[in-house]
Order: C-alpha cells, then sequence, then structure tokens
C-alpha cells in the first residue's frame, strides 16, 4: 500500500507561489512535510515542501507491531522501530522498519512517541500511514530465566524456542531485542525487568546464592529465589513473570521517549556491588604489626631516656 500526502502543522498554510518564496526557510511551527508511505514493505520517505531555517530540527518515527489477526483489535506489541529528523541541512528522511510475516500493523508518526503496546493510535499520526497486513497468526515463544552469580550480578538469559514461528520481542526500559526461533541472548545487570510480545513481564534482583565459597554477604540477604521463572502471576524473587499474558503496563510506561532496536539495544552494565560484598581492604593491619610498632616506639622512648642520662652525667663532672 502506497499513500502520499502532505503534513501540514498550521492549518491553511501554503506554499507560496514566487520561486524566490519557495526558497525562503521556514520554522518548524510553520512547516509543511510530504511523505510516501509503504506498508507492507515498512518504509516512508517525509520531505519537507520549504527548508528548515539553521537550528530547526523535525524528528519523524516508524513501527510494524505484532497484532491478533489483520482485522481485529487485539492489543499490538512492538516489533521493530526506525526514526530520523529533518534538519537545515536534511530536507527528506526515508525510515525503514522490519515488518513480522503475521498479523501486522505499521505506523509512521511525526515526533518521537512511539506506543509499543496498546490499541490507541497515536495523536501524530501522519496521514494514510497506517497499514494492517498479515495472513498468519504471530506466534512468539520467548523465555526468560535469571542466574545469581558470586561476584553480585544477575545473569538473564533470553531466548525464543525453536517452535516458535515469529520472533519473540523483550522489552527492558526504552531498549528492545527481537530474537527469532531458537535463538538466544545473556545479559547481565543487578537487577532487570524485561517485557515480552507475550505481554508478560519478568523482574530479577540478585540474590545472595547459597553455594558462594566465600563469607562475604550483601547488605541484605534475602533467601534464595528460583533461577527459573515460575508461572505464578505477580510472584516475588528473581525470574517470576509479574503480569499474566493478558495484562498491561500501566499508561504511565504505555509510551517510550527513546524506543530503538538498532545494535546490541542493552549495554550491559551492572551495578557495582554493594559495599558489605567488597573484597576486605588492604589497609587494615593485624595483630602482629601493631605489637611491631608499640615495641619501636618503645624502644624510640627508651634511648631518648638513655640520652637524657648520659648528658646529665657529663655536665656532672667536675
Amino acid at each position: 500500500m502506497l499513500a502520499a500526502s502532505t503534513v501540514a502543522v498550521t492549518p491553511g498554510a501554503a506554499l507560496a507561489a514566487s520561486p524566490m518564496a519557495d526558497q525562503a526557510c521556514v520554522s518548524t511551527a510553520v512547516a509543511t512535510y510530504r511523505h510516501t508511505f509503504d506498508g507492507p514493505s515498512g518504509s516512508v520517505t517525509v520531505t519537507a515542501a520549504k527548508p528548515l531555517c539553521s537550528g530547526q530540527s523535525q524528528t519523524f518515527a516508524l513501527a510494524s507491531y505484532t497484532t491478533g489477526s489483520a482485522t481485529s483489535n487485539a492489543r499490538p506489541f512492538v516489533y521493530s522501530t526506525d526514526r530520523g529528523s529533518i534538519t537545515a541541512s536534511k530536507r527528506s528522511l526515508s525510515l525503514k522498519v522490519t515488518v513480522p510475516r503475521c498479523y501486522t500493523q505499521v505506523e509512521a508518526i511525526k515526533g518521537t512517541g512511539l506506543t509499543y503496546e496498546g490499541t490507541n493510535v497515536p495523536a501524530a499520526l501522519l496521514p494514510d500511514a497506517s497499514y494492517r497486513g498479515g495472513t498468519k497468526e504471530c506466534a512468539p515463544a520467548p523465555t526468560v530465566t535469571f542466574d545469581n552469580d558470586c561476584d553480585g550480578t544477575l545473569t538473564g538469559t533470553l531466548a525464543n524456542s525453536d517452535r516458535a514461528t515469529t520472533d519473540a520481542v523483550f522489552l527492558t526500559g526504552d531498549r528492545l531485542l527481537r530474537l527469532g526461533p531458537g535463538e538466544s541472548r545473556k545479559l547481565t545487570a543487578r537487577s532487570l525487568t524485561i517485557r515480552t510480545n507475550t505481554f508478560v513481564t519478568y523482574a530479577g534482583t540478585w540474590r545472595q546464592p547459597t553455594d558462594c565459597a566465600t563469607a562475604e554477604t550483601p547488605t541484605a540477604t534475602p533467601t534464595t529465589p528460583s533461577a527459573t521463572p515460575t508461572p505464578t502471576t505477580g510472584g516475588e524473587g528473581a525470574g517470576a513473570p509479574v503480569s499474566s499474558p493478558t495484562s498491561s503496563l500501566p499508561a504511565a510506561t504505555a509510551t517510550t521517549e527513546d524506543l530503538t532496536d538498532s545494535g546490541a539495544w542493552y549495554p550491559a552494565t551492572p551495578t557495582t556491588p554493594a559495599a558489605a560484598a567488597a573484597p576486605k581492604s588492604d589497609s587494615t593491619m593485624s595483630t602482629g604489626s601493631v605489637l611491631a610498632i608499640a615495641f619501636g616506639l618503645l624502644l624510640i622512648t627508651g634511648g631518648g631516656f638513655l640520652l637524657v642520662r648520659v648528658l646529665r652525667t657529663l655536665r656532672e663532672e667536675p
């Protein structure tokens, strides 16, 4: 499906007829844009009708989703995203996303407020820039398991079953990872909260394993959790899903300003372990060191006393 239209930010804004006016720059407040949208291929090209003035910028975003069917109102879940900006030096912008090979929805918007799950149409949706298609059900099979390491880090294993027919999508914060059937990825942190495209949220926080060789423990030592997610809804501890497949995230977290699936998506930056779990400082003095220092001070004191006696004796001699 191809669509072409012009987006006017200010109603009634028109292009000037003279060649000189056509070349004049405009601010984003009055800028207009033309776009061509191809939903099945997951692409959109946006062009500013007039160049933007220096320092002006306008962002556009494109997203594809997995959804229940081609026509139903089942909740979509984000699958792939792309974004970019038109500036004074860049008058045209092309965006491209991966479209799932199942029931899908593709949308292009003005701005960055992509909705990553839900049925609400974004307020900034470009005219004629929404597509629904696909011929089969989307069947991802994501799993998330957590393992506690003695060094104070939590290792999460994200995987998609080899029996899945659709890529599994994992969201953590504003980062997105997509894994094909049979693929897996590990990441480490102090704690992790991961949302999957089966509408299940997994939460894990590092806890002291029982088989650690050292006696060092974090400030708080809760009971050891199971390393494998349990099916209990809202369960406590590492690895427990905290919402059922039919639940949704709170409205406050239903959108993100920086959703992207480019690159590795998740910079594994484990939090520094608690101070109580840090190795003992080498600066702590042993009992033997304290005794040696005391003996040295005693020798210095005794030597000084002896020197004073010798000096007095010399003075008393005729």
